[in-house]
């Protein structure tokens, strides 16, 4: 807490005059916590109490209760604090929606700005957790819960299936077959970690600039077996799609990290796909590599367009509860919404996309004879 808060007319509300030392300067309470800032010495300090008896006991004398878990921390900015929770701009704490296994969820009209992008969400928003708290909630029940597990688990499956040797290298492009995984586990890992760390909220957009990472490597990474696997007597038409691709990749890169939207990060991936289904088609008209492949990356890429949709949309949440009303719970906070179904999306679209390049690896493997 800054010197500035112990100044005479106070705009925070903490208090109304210049403590003296050692006197009590104020109590406030805070999700699990009372906070008592008080003066020793004249200098500015945050007492964290843990209880409501040694609050009590330090306004009485003055300074911490003995044997308390009260800790200070001299001119430490509460208001820039990781784990403080969400605030008005008068500097109010904004009050929690529910107390679920130790931890406050907000409504969406009470969390912080960064996580308010999706007004059909209406409750059991976590927020100003630290980064310790952020990782115990992924066991927790909040509406982050789904999105998290519904990645986490096919990440699991990846690195047990791998360390198992159930999913195996293939035995002649053992490297195209981690290029091919790898962004796969890397985008659920991704994502597993901006749904858990964004209810650190002063670090949101870090976590997100992370996930969209892992979304672009791997639609950029994965797709050079379905170029070059996918035209083996047609070298000139891989060359010029691979060209194609990557240069369009690089711009889509650039838009789709500046984007602050849903719709203008969907935007770069739309064109991308673009690209793709040009080059599916024309290895369709050519009967080009194996064609049992392209029903796979057909899935893969429907997968891909109908959760981007949903997420962009906002449905079906838009449609069961339309009428946004303050501090109403909706029918589909935690459980089914519009983020939720992409992943289940994302999740069919990443194992067609594995399926598929296995399929091209066979075919290609088999070193199939070019007509002359």
């Amino acid at each position: 807490m800054q010197r500035r808060f112990f100044d005479a007319n106070l705009h925070n509300g903490f208090c109304t005059r210049v403590p003296q030392r050692g006197q009590l300067a104020s109590i406030n309470v805070f999700t699990n916590f009372v906070f008592v800032a008080i003066t020793d010495q004249n200098m500015p300090a945050l007492v964290f109490v843990s209880n409501a008896s040694d609050a009590i006991q330090l306004a009485q004398e003055g300074r911490p209760a003995s044997g308390s878990q009260a800790t200070t921390s001299a001119r430490a900015d509460f208001q820039d604090a990781p784990h403080a929770p969400a605030r008005h701009k008068s500097g109010r704490p904004r009050r929690a929606l529910a107390k679920t296994q130790g931890q406050n969820l907000y409504w969406f009209e009470d969390a912080p700005a960064d996580l308010q992008f999706n007004r059909y969400i209406r409750s059991g928003y976590r927020a100003g957790l630290s980064y310790g708290e952020c990782v115990c909630s992924v066991f927790q029940y909040h509406n982050e819960t789904g999105n998290i597990w519904a990645h986490f688990v096919p990440l699991l499956c990846i690195l047990i299936s791998l360390l198992s040797r159930t999913l195996r290298p293939w035995p002649t492009a053992q490297w195209a077959f981690y290029e091919n995984v790898a962004p796969i586990a890397l985008v659920f890992g991704a994502s597993v970690l901006y749904h858990t760390f964004m209810a650190h909220h002063t670090t949101y957009r870090k976590w997100l600039l992370l996930d969209m990472c892992g979304v672009f490597l791997v639609f950029i990474a994965s797709m050079h077996r379905l170029l070059d696997w996918g035209f083996p007597c047609h070298p000139q038409t891989a060359t010029l799609f691979t060209v194609l691709y990557y240069s369009s990749a690089v711009g889509c890169i650039i838009a789709g990290l500046k984007a602050t939207t849903a719709l203008h990060r969907g935007l770069p991936l739309g064109m991308l796909f673009l690209v793709r289904l040009t080059a599916l088609l024309t290895r369709k008209l050519l009967n080009s590599g194996a064609q049992d492949s392209l029903h796979a990356y057909a899935i893969m890429e429907a997968c891909t367009v109908t959760g981007a949709t949903l997420n962009v949309l906002r449905v079906p949440e838009r449609w069961l509860q339309p009428q946004v009303k303050p501090r109403t719970p909706g029918l589909l906070d935690y459980w089914l919404n519009s983020h939720q179904l992409m992943h289940i999306l994302v999740t069919v679209s990443m194992l067609q996309l594995h399926r598929g390049a296995s399929i091209d690896y066979a075919y290609w493997a088999s070193q199939p004879q070019c007509p002359a």
